[in-house]
């Protein structure tokens, strides 16, 4: 603990870019106690710890254990707003806040949380909601966003406040407006339109659908339906139109 708290110590002065007659100065001891500090010869007692870390804009556990604590404790309480990247609870960088500022996420990330719209440049392993949009290349898990998400491909489930839009969506979409995609590989709720090529579950929709084969039932249409091939039945519709009737429902 000793070498830690040594290492630390002598890190975060030099952040601060101050000597440690300056620092003892801060703390009110003699330079003296803190060249011991430095050198493992000496520990503060704990009272001059906490000075130390509250110098320092750190915690406890950062300097005397080397572990960075929350997203909170890491960063100036100066009133500033802030864009603010975690790993964990570990602070992996912060900026300040730029509304037209872009995070950039090197290589593949773990599941994302945001407060806001994310507009990603790779790929998400995990499961990714925000309270905004969602504009990505690919998402290996569920999707979550409280306006629309644009994608080239989802492996897990969608849930969209407004549009969706993307190549591929391996599991289930719901949708407050509507849905624009390649295939979708479960059930599919929309508050408007629908355009697919192909769908492998049911279809729930509030206007229009238009899709090549639907291989579920249509359980809800309010408009017309454009469908080429349906392999299930339709429960409840305003109208029905087939381009192209490989199978008719019955």
């Amino acid at each position: 603990m000793k070498n830690i708290f040594a290492t630390q110590f002598k890190e975060y002065r030099k952040k601060l870019n101050i000597s440690q007659e300056e620092i003892s100065e801060r703390l009110n001891v003699t330079s003296q106690a803190v060249s011991k500090w430095e050198c493992e010869k000496s520990y503060p007692d704990m009272q001059m710890l906490v000075d130390i870390a509250t110098l320092f804009e750190i915690s406890l556990d950062e300097l005397i254990l080397g572990k960075k604590d929350t997203c909170v404790t890491n960063i100036p309480d100066d009133e500033k707003l802030r864009l603010v990247l975690c790993k964990g609870k570990e602070v992996v960088d912060s900026s300040e806040y730029d509304v037209t500022m872009k995070i950039r996420l090197d290589g593949k990330c773990e599941s994302l949380e945001i407060s806001g719209n994310a507009n990603i440049t790779g790929e998400i392993i995990g499961e990714v909601h925000a309270s905004g949009s969602i504009n990505c290349d690919a998402i290996r898990g569920n999707v979550t966003a409280g306006t629309s998400v644009n994608c080239d491909e989802v492996l897990g489930n969608v849930n969209a406040g407004s549009g969706v839009n993307c190549d591929g969506i391996g599991g289930d979409v719901s949708a407050g407006t509507n849905i624009v995609c390649d295939d979708i590989g479960g059930n599919v709720a929309c508050g408007l339109t629908i355009q697919c090529d192909n769908i492998s579950g049911s279809v729930s929709c509030g206007m229009t659908i238009t899709c090549d084969t639907i291989n579920g039932d249509i359980k809800e249409c309010n408009g017309d339906i454009h469908v080429k091939t349906l392999n299930g039945k339709i429960n409840k519709c305003e109208k029905a139109l087939y381009l192209k009737g490989d199978t008719q429902p019955e």
